[in-house]
């Protein structure tokens, strides 16, 4: 045995150089062939584990580490190839061949026994169509709701402008304050509609980027007004520092600009509770006309975890799952920043440290505009002298840095100590006291009265304070006015140029009227109930209101009835807004109306809607949820513009017909009165007008709907029946509306609108279209008699 194991590993047999021949050329390209083979083969068990120790999901980890093996031992034998070329040890060899094959063996059973777990795993090819499948929904998921801001914008609209009427005629308290908290949740709500629908066109790649001038001074003092108003009863103070911009005029994306800041700015009010929140801009100028604008938030709020900081970013999160319960939002706001930011060319980016509070920052690339008109760093005021009195060093330094730009000649004071203390010649020329409402809250009530009084030069006062009711106020301090907190330069230099100046809620305000403007207004809305939220806004604000639910009845109304201005719903069906300005500005209502004033209303309120508006011919824009105030306004502009602006006294008879209600002919059957809504009894008229839209528009319902059932179009017939069965609900069209209702019921569960339904609900249309005439004339009657 002990020989036949030295014969075994012996080295003394031949070489297998021997059968080469000792030839040079076959002899290395068989050892160079080993050599590179065994490398390989040694390569690919380390790929192999590498593999596996990173991919910890992988299956049949043991098949790939048979594989692993078998392929080292393949690499061993070819070595041996090569030691057996000069040494004649073919012992050895053949142990690791045979140790080969052994493994060669258990993989090839391994595999055979995985052999159905192996085939159930997908091929590439369906996880390719699944992931394009995946890619396809998710797309689908987006462009979905990117176009759905008008359905999503138009019902809240319609929450949101019945609240206002109801808040308008409410007078119990209590039921005041519910309201009040409706409205807050109704406008809660808006803002996470707007959060999704605008990350959702992000990504769907709905929005483009504008390269407009605009004027960064006026932006970021608009911008960062309303919070001011935001911060409500919190210890914070908002401060805008635009000291770096010495450029007024930019070229670039306003409104991404405008939204970056406001949701960067209203995470900061949101999670601040007392300190500041500072917006701080900045203009880095480069080459070839063009600059850097950097801009940063700085708050003294929450402060967040720097674990917490990476993931800030992405859509759907928030630092902790306690925040969202404790101040809400939707956690899109920073992802929005983000996009936004870099389809502008720039990035946003946060430092932060818990419970000290937070920087968020963003920079994008800007043009620089050549200011046409006098900016407001051009103006010099070197004859004019400023005491700027305010005990906050961040806002004294700020607003005494915008002062010595425009060269005002300004001395700062803190104190009263400092203030008597002035020195005389200075105090004696003092222009202009310009004193923070804070600070002067603090002084005794007469110091400042006393030093009006002793200095005669002191021509203006102004006080800057936030847009609120607990402002600085001294009755016998006279006072030029206030500028709003926090200071912009734009409305600082405004003011301080001026010699008096009107508070800030004036001119917000509606121009007050005695009476009804004599204005004939048209609104074309496709929706009832968005027609019946303008028409309470307008109740008792303009002396006639005429209705059209889509652009041709529009212009068919035009043609026959005069109207002095147009508010238009931009998304309809037959005739959209635009389409519809685009035909009254080219004549199709008559020479008339060419240059009538047109207002877009519209639930679309994203950057490019008001050029798109303002494009097709219409004089203004209003996004939706309509504001009471913004719409009054307007139309008083308006009024001003045409001379139409002479408010009508409301006589005696006429309130009496106001206040009647409505009258009803006996033996109703179709029109229920017990089911119309609070507002009927509250303004009969408004209702009449309800009515005889109903008759104006829908007198061809049955006729557009058999048109529909003969075509087999489904989506016309979901269409007509859904908006009948909410315009039958409102005027207490109880028959109608339980059969439509049904059938509606219907035709969603996909069952035809078959003949004897389609009778049926004929008959009950005629019967209320009847009765409905019956009251109509009954109360034109009644009210022509009075």
């Amino acid at each position: 045995m002990t020989e036949q194991l030295l014969q075994f590993f012996s080295n003394e047999y031949m070489p297998h150089g021997h059968c080469y021949l000792w030839l040079p050329s076959i002899l290395w390209i068989n050892v160079v062939s080993d050599l590179l083979i065994a490398v390989s083969y040694f390569s690919i068990p380390v790929l192999l584990i590498h593999l596996i120790r990173q991919r910890k999901d992988v299956k049949f980890k043991g098949i790939f580490i048979l594989f692993a093996a078998f392929i080292l031992l393949c690499g061993i034998t070819h070595l041996f190839s090569i030691y057996t070329v000069w040494h004649g040890t073919y012992g050895w060899h053949g142990l690791v061949k045979f140790a080969t094959a052994i493994v060669s063996v258990l993989t090839a059973v391994a595999l055979f026994m995985n052999r159905k777990a192996i085939l159930s795993i997908p091929s590439t090819y369906k996880l390719e169509l699944a992931l394009q499948d995946a890619e396809d929904a998710n797309n689908a998921k987006r462009n979905f709701l990117a176009c759905m801001s008008h359905e999503v914008r138009t019902p809240i609209n319609g929450v949101v402008g019945m609240i206002d009427l109801a808040l308008k005629h409410e007078a119990d308290p209590e039921q005041s304050k519910r309201l009040e908290t409706a409205k807050k949740s109704a406008n809660a709500l808006l803002a996470v509609i707007n959060d999704i629908i605008d990350i959702s066109k992000v990504e769907a790649g709905k929005l483009e980027v504008e390269h407009v001038a605009f004027n960064i001074l006026e932006l970021l003092g608009e911008t960062v007004r309303t919070f001011g108003f935001q911060r409500g009863h919190k210890d914070i103070d908002i401060i805008l520092d635009a000291t770096g911009v010495d450029h007024e005029m930019l070229l670039g994306d306003p409104g991404r600009v405008r939204q970056v800041i406001s949701n960067l700015m209203g995470n900061a009010v949101k999670f601040t509770s007392k300190g500041s929140v500072k917006l701080v801009a900045e203009l880095v100028r480069t080459e070839g006309g063009q600059a850097t604008l950097s801009c940063r938030v700085e708050d003294t709020g929450i402060g967040i975890d720097a674990a917490a900081l990476e993931q800030l970013f992405t859509p759907f999160t928030q630092a902790d799952s306690s925040t969202t319960r404790k101040y809400g939002g939707t956690g899109l706001g920073l992802a929005i920043c983000k996009q936004l930011c870099r389809l502008m060319g720039g990035d946003v980016w946060a430092t932060s440290e818990k419970g000290k509070g937070s920087v968020f920052s963003f920079s994008v690339p800007v043009g620089l505009v050549e200011n046409k008109n006098k900016g407001v760093f051009d103006v010099n005021h070197a004859d004019v002298n400023v005491l700027w009195i305010d005990t906050n060093p961040v806002t004294q330094r700020i607003v005494q840095n915008y002062l010595r730009r425009a060269k005002y000649n300004v001395v700062r004071c803190s104190a009263v100590d400092e203030l008597m203390r002035l020195d005389g010649s200075v105090a004696a020329n003092v222009d202009v006291l310009l004193v923070d409402g804070a600070t002067a809250s603090q002084f005794p009530p007469d110091i400042l009265e006393q030093f009006v009084r002793d200095h005669p030069c002191v021509k203006r006062v102004w006080v800057i304070d936030y847009d609120n009711d607990d402002r600085f106020d001294a009755p016998n301090l006279p006072l030029t006015g206030y500028i709003g907190k926090p200071v912009s330069p734009v409305e600082l230099y405004a003011c301080l140029s001026q010699e008096r100046s009107v508070a800030p809620e004036a001119e917000k305000t509606v121009a007050p009227t005695e009476g009804i403007l004599p204005l004939r207004v048209l609104i074309v809305e496709d929706n009832d109930i968005n027609r019946s939220v303008v028409e309470g806004i307008l109740e008792n604000f303009v002396s006639h209101q005429v209705f059209a639910e889509n652009g041709e009845i529009a212009i068919e109304v035009l043609k026959s009835v005069r109207v002095d201005l147009v508010l238009m719903d931009c998304q309809m069906p037959v005739m959209d807004g635009y389409e519809t300005t685009r035909a009254i500005r080219n004549g199709d209502a008559g020479d008339f109306y060419r240059e009538v004033p047109i207002i877009a209303m519209t639930a679309n309120a994203m950057d490019g809607d008001r050029e798109r508006c303002l494009e097709s011919g219409m004089d203004e824009y209003l996004a939706k949820p309509i504001d009471m105030g913004q719409l009054q306004s307007l139309i008083v502009d308006f009024a001003h513009k045409i001379g139409r602006y002479k408010p009508e006294q409301t006589s005696k008879a006429s309130a009496l017909v106001e206040r009647e209600p409505l009258k009803f002919p006996d033996g109703l059957r179709y029109i229920l009165p017990e089911k119309l809504p609070a507002s009927a009894k509250k303004s009969p008229a408004r209702m009449m007008s309800m009515f005889q839209s109903f008759l104006l528009n829908n007198r061809n319902f049955m006729e557009l709907l058999e048109r529909a059932v003969n075509d087999d179009d489904h989506d016309t017939q979901r269409s007509l029946m859904h908006n009948m069965k909410g315009i039958s609900a409102n005027l207490g069209m109880n028959p109608l509306y339980e059969r439509v209702k049904k059938m509606n019921v219907g035709l969603r569960m996909g069952r035809e609108i078959d003949q004897p339904h389609f009778r049926a609900l004929s008959d009950v249309f005629d019967a209320t279209v009847k009765e409905l005439e019956q009251v109509v004339e009954l109360n034109e009657g009644s009210a022509s008699s009075n």
